[in-house]
């Protein structure tokens, strides 16, 4: 449980430290850049454990075309030498999905506003628990789902639809913030389902290379400033972005997926909602009230057998 709760305040970390830098007038898409690359940076001296068996690429591959079919169907785990492959070839595609989920997102709440928004990004959590119920049939006990049904309450009541600047109108955009931030979140559990443990390093470090060159692209193509505001902020998120998917997979080892996901999502909620109201002093909203207490009994809830 001390994973996960590492993991939610990292996750916290990182929404407070993006709002900081929005006050500080921080450029996005640079600070975007600078914290994929210290992300990135952080995995590679973990690749020195001697835990870590490393084999040539081309017979890593080989070992992962001969193990797939059976991993998949059986739902085992891949030998060390073809975890490396399967970390490689998933940390490709979670990198875009993160990076890409991301871009979503913000062009979403410029065309839709950000209350909407991010609920729709926040009940992204249905995906990887849906996921998890038809892939693996990990079913919760009944305590356990009334926790999660009160965490997913929690979001809707989270953020106010009716906020000044939002449209009402409903765009496919929103589906699609959904379904990438779930995605995204749900490649951690795929890797840990699947993959020999001691390879998280090294499918971090593929997660956000991937996305680090994205960046770097966006932020050419946009040729936005980038100072030492935007590298430190990028410092700080990278930080906190890379603690908060190794120290979430972690968690997943013992935890759930349609336990662990749902807790993440409520636990950063409840923790940026304290962090907003004791530090800069905002003042809670009766929906914010009604959702700090539904997360809090919904963690209660699903920590119970």
């Amino acid at each position: 449980m001390i994973f996960l709760f590492v993991s939610v305040l990292c996750s916290s970390g990182i929404a407070i430290v993006f709002s900081w830098s929005e006050a500080k007038k921080g450029q996005w898409s640079g600070i975007l850049v600078a914290n994929y690359f210290f992300a990135t940076l952080l995995s590679v001296p973990f690749f020195w454990q001697k835990s870590i068996q490393w084999t040539p690429l081309r017979d890593s591959f080989f070992f992962f075309q001969q193990e797939y079919l059976q991993v998949f169907s059986t739902h085992t785990t891949f030998s060390p030498s073809a975890s490396i492959s399967y970390s490689i070839l998933l940390g490709i595609v979670a990198g875009l999905l993160f990076f890409g989920s991301l871009v979503l997102y913000r062009y979403s709440i410029r065309y839709n506003g950000l209350a909407i928004s991010g609920t729709f990004a926040k009940l992204g959590i249905s995906v990887p628990v849906l996921m998890s119920l038809l892939l693996w049939n990990t079913f919760p006990s009944p305590v356990q789902w009334s926790g999660i049904i009160l965490s997913m309450a929690a979001v809707l009541f989270l953020y106010n639809w009716k906020q000044s600047g939002a449209t009402s109108h409903f765009s496919l955009s929103l589906v699609f913030v959904l379904v990438l931030m779930g995605l995204a979140e749900f490649s951690n559990k795929i890797f840990q389902q699947y993959s020999v443990p001691s390879y998280k390093s090294l499918f971090l470090f593929v997660v956000f290379g991937t996305a680090f060159l994205y960046s770097v692209l966006n932020q050419l193509f946009r040729k936005t400033k980038f100072g030492s505001k935007e590298l430190l902020f990028g410092l700080l998120i990278g930080i906190l972005n890379y603690g908060s998917s190794y120290f979430l997979i972690q968690a997943l080892e013992s935890i759930p997926a349609v336990i662990a996901f749902p807790m993440f999502s409520a636990g950063t909620i409840l923790c940026i909602s304290i962090f907003s109201r004791i530090v800069f002093k905002e003042k809670w909203s009766q929906n914010m009230i009604i959702a700090i207490i539904l997360s809090t009994i919904g963690v209660i809830l699903m920590n119970s057998s």
